[in-house]
């Protein structure tokens, strides 16, 4: 139209520009007086100026838009940017024209929330996604795992004897407390041989605040247990960094871990320390006089007299342990006394610190060797026990000889059997339990360990899975994460409320969930349980059976004790919270609302194990703090196992200096298990939890989404909020 428009006006001014001529007077050819005409002319041939129409949308001012709604809406179809609205209310369109863009827009709509639906859900229900950071996260930056070690024979028969002849136990028939300790023990592994008997429930009932003192008291010896000790190639004395803790098993020796009870939450009115029964620096030394009684010196000859070991009496003066004391560690031992079964048929048995070795299938010497004395009590000093670390270890190295390496001994000559001749190992077995777990959490040794077996040489390599939860994640609320901050042991919103420990941990929220139930099941918590505060035993009060319960939650009846056995299965079981029906297999458990940790540890365990052979008796040596010429090493440095040394040097004073005695102690070593727990590589992979979608994504993902389907940009918002209040309700000015 403008080149149309353009060709008259050129065609228009030809006609205009008057032809030079020869008649044409000077004025009319001046080149002045010809612009300005054709300009005057040009201007004649324009169309007239005017003012333009007021436009539709000038309002007056005192009145609001007075269109009509589709007038408004039309003119929003028209001026938006969303895609296909302009054409449903274009007055050129027909009717079938607008019904399909309408439609098309519609399926816009239908598809905008097909896709982003499932945007919103995954924001609800999935907020975090955990990938993997790195496969070479150095092992530097987490803790060494705490290793539990629990012996299979769960008495010492040294020490339950010397119990015996102590205050309160010594007032009591020895067979009714053997009756109580067994039922405490075997009550899990072999129901079968807890029985009920009076006279131990009377033990129970008057001694309740003790059980836990007595068990630990007879526990294996943790000091005597573990003869050498290494941490990351250099030795330490093991009671140094191994300690008694208690674990699902009973009382067991523990190094890299922490006391459960300092990460108890204090309790209103009620003072937090540990009791004073529990004293894990307890000396360990023996004092088995038993054997024989009187007076005289403190070491005994090969032939001397005394008192049978069960029951009868032998030539020389002096009661039975089990008829009353045993002596006070002083006179003459015996080589030989009674049967144990009280028929007086002579039987060869080891006095003193040698008592049991006769059932030592190490032994080698016979009892014609015997030609010294020996000592009836322990000259070990007390050890004060100094840690070498205060806090959890961690370790930059990764080799079997740099992590934590230590010789155990069975001591099967110390397996404690009952007047009716009934063991009290917890498994079928002869060797240890083993578990490797986190340093802050109960061990559960039973339920977890690794069997190792005696006379080998186990290798324990360790990997892990470390996760690590980034600020963005921690910043949620507990609720939308769904994982807990060890700083969070409440959280109302989850309905998460440790009542026990001060930090939240999954492992301890399950322990305190399970010790709950079952105080509620059985009223009572066996006595392997970490001492719970007061308070939380008198909270399950109100749920006992017969509203009844004992005045310690360590002290359980013969009923109690038959509860827990045929309900063990049930406190081993979880089951999810708000889970549907339960599958084929499932059993019936107990129900935890235990969130997952936000920052999480798994130690990855590969096992190997080979029959340990103790070349140049280096083992040996090492426990007995010998140089390969037979003198003190000096460079043991005070590491070495003096109780196994005392042993070692009491029996080769009872048998002189006949080869029997280092063929016997030879033939100890392969009785023993030498273990090595260590990191196989430098690098362990790391998990990062991260959010997935925050409000920035959500705002992208919704921005793509609907620019995609319908063209709908933020502008387009504003757009619509102008139309909707700026252009209707405002003045012009």
């Amino acid at each position: 139209t403008k080149l149309i428009l353009l060709d008259s006006l050129l065609q228009e001014i030809k006609m205009i520009i008057p032809k030079r001529t020869e008649s044409a007077t000077p004025d009319e050819n001046d080149p002045k007086s010809q612009a300005k005409k054709i300009n005057e002319q040009i201007l004649a041939k324009l169309p007239t100026w005017t003012e333009p129409e007021p436009s539709k949308f000038n309002y007056e001012e005192d009145k609001p838009d007075e269109r009509t709604i589709r007038e408004q809406v039309k003119e929003f179809f028209d001026e938006t940017s969303l895609h296909g609205l302009k054409y449903i209310l274009e007055d050129s369109v027909t009717w079938h024209q607008r019904v399909l863009w309408l439609f098309l827009f519609c399926c816009g709509l239908v598809f905008l929330l097909y896709l982003f639906i499932p945007i919103i859900t995954k924001y609800e229900t999935t907020p975090t996604i955990t990938t993997v950071g790195t496969n070479n996260y150095d092992i530097s930056f987490i803790e060494f795992p705490g290793i539990t070690v629990c012996s299979n024979i769960r008495i010492s028969a040294k020490r339950f004897k010397n119990e015996m002849k102590k205050s309160p136990w010594k007032n009591y028939e020895s067979q009714y407390v053997s009756q109580l300790v067994t039922n405490l023990v075997k009550f899990n592994s072999d129901p079968g041989l807890i029985y009920r008997m009076e006279e131990s429930e009377k033990v129970m009932r008057e001694q309740e605040k003790l059980i836990p003192a007595l068990m630990y008291k007879i526990a294996p010896s943790c000091e005597r247990m573990f003869l050498s000790c290494k941490w990351q190639g250099k030795k330490f004395n093991c009671s140094d960094i191994v300690e008694s803790r208690k674990t699902d098993s009973g009382f067991c020796c523990s190094f890299n871990t922490v006391n459960l009870a300092s990460r108890f939450a204090p309790q209103e009115g009620e003072e937090q320390e540990e009791p004073p029964e529990y004293d894990y620096g307890e000396d360990y030394g023996y004092d088995y006089g038993e054997e024989g009684s009187g007076s005289g010196s403190g070491d005994s000859d090969a032939s001397g007299s005394g008192s049978g070991s069960e029951s009868g009496s032998g030539s020389g003066s002096g009661d039975g342990v089990e008829n009353g004391d045993g002596g006070d560690g002083s006179g003459e031992g015996s080589s030989s006394g009674s049967g144990d079964d009280g028929s007086g048929e002579d039987k060869f048995k080891y006095p003193g610190l040698l008592a049991g070795y006769e059932n030592d299938p190490a032994n080698k010497c016979s009892p014609e060797s015997a030609t010294g004395k020996v000592k009836l009590k322990s000259t070990v000093k007390k050890h004060k026990q100094v840690k070498p670390y205060e806090e959890i270890l961690s370790t930059n190295m990764a080799s079997q000889d740099l992590g934590f390496t230590f010789l155990l001994d069975s001591n099967i000559a110390d397996e404690y059997a009952n007047p009716w001749d009934e063991y009290t190992t917890n498994n079928f077995f002869q060797g240890f339990k083993l578990h490797v777990h986190s340093p802050y959490e109960f061990p559960d040794v039973s339920s977890r360990g690794l069997a190792i077996d005696i006379g080998t040489e186990t290798f324990i390599g360790l990997s892990a899975e470390h996760t690590k939860s980034t600020d963005a994640v921690l910043a949620m609320k507990p609720s939308r994460r769904n994982c807990l901050d060890p700083s969070e042991p409440v959280v109302e919103e989850m309905g998460v409320k440790l009542k026990i420990f001060s930090e939240y941990d999954k492992d301890n929220c399950v322990l305190e969930c399970r010790a709950a139930e079952m105080l509620k099941t059985c009223g009572c918590l066996i006595y392997y349980y970490p001492s719970f505060p007061t308070k939380f035993i008198e909270d399950m009060k109100a749920f006992y059976p017969n509203n009844t319960s004992p005045k310690n939650s360590s002290a359980c009846s013969f009923d109690q004790l038959l509860c827990l056995a045929n309900n063990r299965y049930k406190f081993s079981a979880l089951v999810p919270e708000g889970g549907a029906e339960p599958e084929i297999g499932i059993v019936d458990g107990i129900t935890c609302n235990c969130p997952d940790n936000c920052d999480s540890t798994v130690y990855i365990k590969e096992v190997t194990a080979a029959k340990l052979k103790d070349h140049n008796s280096a083992s040996l040596r090492s426990a007995l703090c010998e140089s390969v010429f037979g003198d003190v090493d000096t460079k043991c440095n005070n590491t070495h196992n003096k109780y196994f040394k005392e042993e070692h040097d009491a029996f080769k004073q009872f048998h002189g200096d006949h080869e029997c005695v280092s063929r016997t102690f030879q033939e100890k070593m392969n009785f023993t298990s030498l273990v090595h727990v260590y990191f196989k590589q430098m690098g362990i992979t790391k998990f990062n939890k991260d959010q997935l979608f925050g409000w920035q994504d959500i705002v992208a993902q919704f921005g793509g989404t609907v620019g995609l389907c319908v063209g709908f940009s933020l502008l387009s918002g504003c757009e619509l909020i102008y139309f909707l209040v700026f252009r209707r309700f405002f003045k012009k000015y």
